[in-house]
């Protein structure tokens, strides 16, 4: 009985540690929080009523937590981009290690928020790669990628830092 190649190089363990290059989004708009709010059904007025927001400790309107990661949107990516898992190939930003592997699904998702995003921010985004590890699933062996996001706004404050799990088999 032979055993199942491992799925992750020496190239891939090579990405630990590793940081992608800084991605600015798109500068946020008072009118794409109200929509993002309308979208996911919170209608804190903290974030859609521009009398009530004026009143409140941030004095204006302010983007629920969640929104972060909004500015970096793609929404316009060509399906000869896609790979096969439905995953754009080359997303700007991305730090992918060279892996065995023609799947990946989110394997787990944990968000810090350090301060608000306000209309008229612009967020800049930075990932680094702090593991990869193999393990044997059900179904074959199973590389987990740990990916740390730091999100800053224009004034360098550390907004948020999103730590994912990404999962490719």
């Amino acid at each position: 009985m032979s055993e199942t190649p491992s799925l992750l190089t020496d190239e891939a363990k090579a990405f630990i540690g590793k940081e992608g290059p800084a991605v600015q989004g798109y500068p946020v708009a008072e009118h794409e929080i109200r929509r993002f709010c309308y979208a996911i059904d919170d209608l804190n007025p903290r974030y859609i009523d521009t009398t009530y927001a004026a009143n409140t400790p941030a004095k204006g309107i302010v983007a629920p937590p969640l929104f972060v990661s909004i500015p970096f949107s793609r929404l316009d990516v060509p399906l000869s981009e896609l790979r096969k898992d439905g995953v754009p190939a080359n997303p700007e930003g991305s730090l992918m290690p060279p892996i065995r592997a023609e799947r990946q699904l989110a394997g787990g998702i944990e968000l810090e928020f350090f301060t608000d995003v306000r209309p008229g921010d612009v967020l800049t985004l930075r990932t680094k790669i702090t593991d990869i590890y193999e393990r044997a699933g059900k179904s074959g062996p199973m590389v987990f990628i740990i990916q740390e996001t730091t999100y800053t706004n224009q004034r360098n404050e550390k907004v948020a830092v999103e730590r994912m799990t990404r999962i490719s088999r």
